[in-house]
């Protein structure tokens, strides 16, 4: 019988060969310790389960077993063996396998170095280990019970299945459903399932709390009394949730016996800590000593497996709401159909960020509302814009246009992002002849209107190159445009006034339309600080009386060649046509100032002096 000195920790070498064990064998000599040899898998399991060696070096070339089985063999079916594992002599494709068994890894049989290295620092841990143990060996051993090899390997066995079985349920789950309220329910029957419990309890921190019950008769109150035993545990020493702040949602057992065994025995409660939220699931059994602490594995793989779920159903429960509360935010001022593009298109707002695209800015803006809301309440005055805005971002939105934003009694609106169409400019110009048709339903009663005065509005377009993107700084910032389109379009909404016209577009909208409307082109003008001149035109809903647009078109063609008093002559006989236009009068009032005093170098186009 060989003798043993339990004094000196003992390293169990099992190789593939005889010659493999008399290398590592005669590089170990060097250590302070005792060499047990062992050829084939199985022996060497059987060792390691009666004798425990302190280490043991497993070739992964064995016979009938390699290292990386016997390791997980005594990882799941044996776990309280305290053998430090080391495997040695791996190839390449080996790693990958190897990294899930648990032993301490070297890849190559050609470094002895690093691994009497490494054996000589876990002895030098042993001889600490031990000196702070008062018990001698004897005393350990006899507090052991060692099961056989074979019943470590029909554990390690049964454990694997069992992971299996449980990682199959879960993602079985979480492939099925990503909301979190079904998910969660399906989660309890599992775990209730697997660890063998009567009743279970999820309890998540999210806004607001959720609680998720299963085995419960809903008309039972040990329920209540359950809950409150598991926001203890939950809450452990800061005391944050109480039943009445979290939604509740109960999942009876379709086991009618179950739902009314409530003198439960056994009881758990399991962590759940994700990325960005932490819960508990809680356990209960009428059996006792159901929850001992042999399912610690289970459990903390069940858990692993669950908390990557339960942070997808999250997420997506999270991004819903946020999508749902962003919907109600901008269905406000963008159609619906735009949201469902961009929600739908991830492309769609990648696109309109930060880019330049043909765009028709609309800017609609009320006649003389300064001095109407002057002599009116505020609270009145509110209360009509609020009204007014209603109605028409309701047509704008109908036409396929988004609210950039309300300036003052102004609106600015765009076609063309953040969706585009193939004809914006058009649906920019049926937008505003719908928006004019409306201004006489506009209730004014709340509203004293001086005299002299009415209630209207004027709407300049423009189409043209943007810049689209959030503007702005880290603390503030708006998605919006700009641009010279922007500010044409607001030059065009000024001179409504100067031409009593209702809405005037220019010329790079009119070359957009792709059916007939009722056009008159007005005159071409310059913006301040810029040197070309703009063709703008006058679009009304009705056609206007046929000898009075032939007589300013003869005018204008007059005018623009320098034949102002010809020309004046039309634009009068047009004023007498259509006395309330002030476009006519306007136009041969120029005429006038033109014959005393002619601009020099005149090219068709009038000097606009302010902005």
């Amino acid at each position: 019988m060989e003798f043993k000195d339990r004094n000196v920790p003992e390293i169990l070498v099992a190789a593939s060969s005889q010659t493999m064990a008399h290398f590592i064998e005669e590089h170990l000599s060097q250590c302070n310790c005792r060499i047990h040899v062992e050829l084939t898998g199985e022996k060497a399991l059987d060792y390691i389960v009666e004798n425990e060696p302190f280490c043991a070096v497993f070739d992964t070339r064995l016979e009938d077993a390699d290292g990386e089985t016997i390791c997980r063999i005594l990882k799941d079916g044996y776990e309280k063996c305290a053998t430090k594992l080391i495997l040695f002599g791996l190839n390449r494709n080996d790693i990958f396998y190897a990294t899930k068994s648990d032993g301490q890894i070297y890849e190559s049989e050609n470094e002895i170095p690093e691994l009497v290295e490494m054996i000589n620092s876990l002895l030098q841990e042993y001889c600490t280990e031990q000196k702070e143990n008062e018990q001698t060996d004897d005393e350990v051993q006899k507090t052991k019970m060692h099961p056989s090899a074979k019943k470590c390997a029909f554990r390690a066995m049964k454990k694997e299945q069992l992971c299996y079985e449980i990682m199959n349920s879960i993602y079985e789950a979480g492939m099925f459903t990503i909301d979190l309220d079904e998910f969660s329910e399906r989660l309890l029957k599992i775990a209730a399932s697997v660890f063998g419990a009567d009743c279970a309890v999820l309890i998540l921190n999210t806004n607001p709390p959720q609680i998720y019950t299963f085995g419960f008769c809903t008309e039972n109150n040990f329920l209540e009394e359950f809950i409150n035993v598991c926001l203890s545990d939950f809450n452990r020493e800061d005391k944050k949730l109480k039943s009445e702040d979290c939604i509740v949602r109960n999942l009876p057992s379709e086991d009618e016996y179950l739902q009314n065994r409530f003198e439960l025995s056994s009881y758990r409660c399991i962590e759940l800590n994700g990325t960005d939220f932490n819960g508990t699931i809680h356990l209960a059994s009428n059996a006792r000593g159901s929850f001992g602490n042999s399912m610690d594995s289970l459990i903390e793989f069940f858990v692993e497996k669950s908390v990557i779920f339960l942070e997808q159903a999250l997420y997506y429960k999270r991004a819903s709401f946020t999508e749902q509360r962003l919907r109600r935010a901008f269905s406000r001022f963008v159609p619906e159909e735009v949201i469902d593009r961009l929600t739908e298109d991830a492309a769609s707002e990648t696109e309109s960020i930060n880019e330049k695209r043909k765009v028709a800015v609309l800017i609609c803006d009320i006649r003389n509302f300064t001095s109407i809301s002057e002599r009116n309440k505020p609270e009145n005055v509110v209360s009509f814009l609020n009204e007014y805005f209603k109605k028409m971002v309701e047509v704008i939105k109908k036409h396929g246009g988004a609210i950039d934003k309300f300036m003052g009694d102004a609106i600015m609106a765009l076609f063309g992002t953040p969706v585009s169409y193939e004809d914006n400019a058009r649906r920019a110009v049926d937008a505003a002849l719908e928006m004019q048709s409306l201004v006489p339903s506009i209730s004014c009663s709340n509203l004293f209107i001086p005299e002299g005065m009415n209630f209207n509005v004027g709407i300049g377009i423009h189409y043209g190159d943007v810049i689209v993107g959030s503007i702005g700084c880290a603390e503030k910032s708006d998605y919006t445009v700009i641009g010279d389109t922007v500010n044409l379009a607001s030059r065009l909404e000024g001179l409504t006034k100067s031409y009593g016209a209702g809405i005037i577009i220019s010329e790079a909208v009119k070359n957009e339309l792709n059916r007939k409307y009722n056009l008159l082109h007005l005159d071409s003008v310059k913006v301040k600080g810029k040197s070309v001149g703009v063709q703008i035109y006058r679009v009304d809903e009705n056609a206007l009386n046929a000898d009075y647009v032939q007589c300013y078109k003869k005018a204008l063609d007059l005018y623009t060649n320098g034949a102002w008093n010809l020309a004046a002559s039309y634009f009068e006989r047009a004023q007498q046509l259509s006395p309330a236009d002030k476009s006519a009068s306007k136009m041969y009032e120029r005429c006038l100032e033109f014959i005393s005093n002619p601009p020099l170098n005149w090219d068709g186009a009038y000097s606009l002096n302010t902005k």
